[in-house]
């Protein structure tokens, strides 16, 4: 996943970059369903090929705590460790 960029990561890229010219049968993998692909095209040269898949959402519904509490009717003691 290169869109959750890091130091090691963006270490990473610059030692397979590098690398590259040198291990031509090399084939390197990156995944990202945000990333602008065309960026790391550029950064690899324009010398590789990119495949786009197109995907799909999912709707998300948040849950807290508090709604547990209330779905299944538990109730934290004033006294409980859980009230801290």
């Amino acid at each position: 996943e290169c869109h959750e960029r890091d130091l090691d990561t963006d270490f990473l890229l610059i030692v397979l970059r590098d690398l590259l010219p040198k291990r031509p049968n090399l084939r390197i993998v990156l995944m990202s369903a945000t990333i602008n692909a065309q960026i790391f095209r550029d950064y690899f040269s324009g010398k590789c090929a990119s495949i786009h898949i197109p995907g799909r959402t999912f709707p998300v519904t948040s849950y807290f705590v508090e709604h547990a509490l209330e779905h299944t009717g538990f109730i934290v003691e004033p006294n409980s460790e859980y009230a801290k």
